[in-house]
């Protein structure tokens, strides 16, 4: 149910939106205005990653920084789906979760 209540109001937004869109594509005022929201949406997404990635190097974890870089090369250099690159990533850290456990290590 949590994740209905957290998946289902942004689809209905978008939804809605999207069936309006095609009323307003030409209209310029509302073209500037997206246009302008990439912008905020840039500066989020680079405040998000900025945050993550200082954490992960404060923490001096070496597997955590290598998985961060080939994550980064993978998506921006190779153009990998960035799909494929979380279900890597949750595939090493369910590895390393239970290699941790078997020596009885807390990560």
């Amino acid at each position: 149910m949590s994740v209905l209540g957290a998946v289902l109001p942004p689809f209905v937004i978008l939804t809605v939106i999207s069936a309006f869109y095609s009323a307003f594509k030409s209209n310029m005022v509302i073209q500037s205005l997206l246009h302008g929201m990439t912008a905020g949406v840039s500066a989020v997404i680079i405040s998000v990653v900025w945050d993550m990635a200082s954490g992960i190097v404060k923490a001096k974890d070496a597997l955590l920084i290598v998985v961060m870089i080939c994550a980064f090369i993978a998506n921006y250099f190779l153009r990998i789906n960035v799909i494929f690159i979380i279900l890597a990533a949750a595939g090493i850290g369910t590895v390393r979760t239970v290699f941790a456990a078997k020596r009885g290590k807390a990560l």
